[in-house]
């Protein structure tokens, strides 16, 4: 069905301040691009699955990452960046070519592509108490707009149905995050397009079938081009949403409110960086108690971005502030939030190494804003990877995806998955056809600890990416 959806409540914001159950966030997502890849064995589904790169780990918050050498890979030593060598270069065998722990549990996998066959992208995921899979993102229609996509799934990968939302009718509109309300209601995020240069934060709630319930959008105080990125509910179905708004020439700042069930504005919050330049929030979630944390970044000094999270009371007041600055202090971010069973925090993001390549970072911190850990990922082709998205499971392990870089051009899905401690689980890829862009943006557990991912991939070199989501064991 195609739906040309009306406006729902417009809010304009001044530059004044005014449920879940403990588990994982879903559907955030990265300004960052794609890096870049040769197939793993074991095709399944649209992509391959195979192992990750090699990494580096790190428990200290002091050490710089850029001292590691190249390791060989098959000698049988655990050196440099290894995650393991069994003395071979054999797939398989649970340690792979790569020398990472590699792991194939994929379940099932799915693609969708918009007619313009251009560039197609899921972005948000999030599990009902079915176990259904709610998608959301974008699809380039047949006159080359961006549309919102959003589509719903049964545990087995069937798709029940699937919705097409043009609210600007016409113009660049797209779903960024979703989260699940009272009754498996679905609560998307994104942005829609006001007028040519100037789009506003965009909140939908849709009944379990898809028909819509509510929707509000905010407009920032400049008029220019505002985005909604993270979206959460609390125990009492009240809505949490983080994205970024425009405040002044050059100027995003966080955003951040709070929305009813019946989508009243409860609060919004405006929160500006240290300079005048770049912040955004990129993610959202909630506890028990209706405390809400944003994640994402804040830009100080020209290119030094910092990885940013904020505890907010249920009234939006701030708790506690934490920031990460690499050793190099330059461009790090956060891009995704998750809150696990034991009250614990952890962010994803980026990390620079040296100029054109990036690791993914993660950082775990206890609920009252103390960092427990940060652990990077760099592959051994010394290009840019990045986490894009986390995830929690019932036991406290978290679930990184983002894309790990093959070459300039040439990036594949990757997924890790860390305990408590910060020791890696195991890693797992997906590789497209086309050995183009390809990467995970968003991700989600279900009540079995299972795992569902979207992101993107391409099956020939070229724009033409499409919606892919998957779903795979715990492992």
């Amino acid at each position: 069905m195609r739906w040309l959806l009306s406006w729902g409540t417009t809010v304009a914001l001044g530059l004044c301040s005014c449920g879940d159950d403990g588990g994982p966030a879903s559907g955030t997502t990265s300004e960052g691009g794609s890096a870049g890849s040769d197939p793993a064995e074991g095709s399944s589904g649209p992509g391959d699955t195979g192992p990750a790169d090699g990494t580096t780990d790190d428990g200290s918050d002091t050490a710089d990452p850029t001292t590691s050498p190249p390791s060989e890979c098959g000698n049988g030593i655990l050196e440099g960046i290894e995650e393991c060598d069994d003395g071979n270069l054999v797939d398989g065998d649970g340690c792979g070519p790569d020398c990472t722990l590699n792991l194939d549990t994929n379940l099932w996998q799915d693609t969708h592509g918009g007619d313009a066959m251009v560039r197609d992208s899921g972005q948000g995921i999030a599990v009902d108490s079915a176990g259904n899979v709610i998608v959301g993102g974008y699809e380039v229609d047949e006159i080359g707009n961006p549309n919102m996509w959003v589509a719903k799934y049964d545990p087995d990968g069937n798709r029940l149905w699937e919705a097409e939302l043009d609210p600007s009718m016409g113009f660049d509109d797209r779903v960024y995050g979703v989260a699940i309300g009272p009754g498996d209601g679905i609560r998307l995020v994104g942005d829609v397009d006001a007028a040519p240069g100037s789009s506003d934060i965009w909140v939908l709630a849709l009944d379990p079938d898809g028909s819509e319930q509510w929707s509000a959008s905010f407009d920032g105080p400049d008029g220019g081009d505002d985005g909604g990125r993270g979206i959460a509910c609390d125990a009492d179905g009240n809505v949490l949403v983080t994205g970024y708004v425009r405040t002044a020439n050059n100027d995003n700042d966080i955003f951040v409110a709070k929305l009813g069930p019946g989508g009243a504005t409860q609060w919004s919050d405006i929160i500006a960086g240290p300079d005048v330049l770049d912040d955004r929030g990129q993610g959202i979630v909630t506890d028990p108690e209706g405390n809400a944390y944003v994640a994402g970044f804040v830009t100080q000094g020209g290119f030094d971005r910092n990885v940013w999270l904020r505890k907010l009371d249920p009234d939006g007041a701030e708790l506690w502030t934490q920031q990460w600055d690499s050793p190099t202090s330059a461009d790090d971010a956060g891009f995704g939030v998750a809150r696990a069973p034991d009250g614990s925090i952890a962010v994803t993001g980026m990390t620079p190494v040296i100029a054109d390549n990036q690791d993914v970072w993660l950082g775990r911190w206890d609920e009252d804003g103390s960092l427990l850990w940060f652990k990077q990922f760099g592959g051994q082709a010394y290009v840019n990877d990045q986490g894009l998205a986390v995830a929690a499971d019932s036991a406290s392990n978290f679930i990184v995806v983002g894309f790990r870089g093959m070459s300039a051009t040439d990036s594949d899905i990757w997924m890790r998955k860390y305990d408590v401690g910060g020791n890696v689980l195991w890693s797992q890829a997906v590789v497209g056809m086309g050995m183009d862009r390809d990467q995970a943006t968003a991700v989600a557990t279900t009540a079995e600890d299972d795992i569902v991912v979207t992101g993107e991939i391409r099956n020939t070199m070229s724009n033409d990416g499409d919606i892919w989501l998957g779903k795979f064991g715990p492992g």
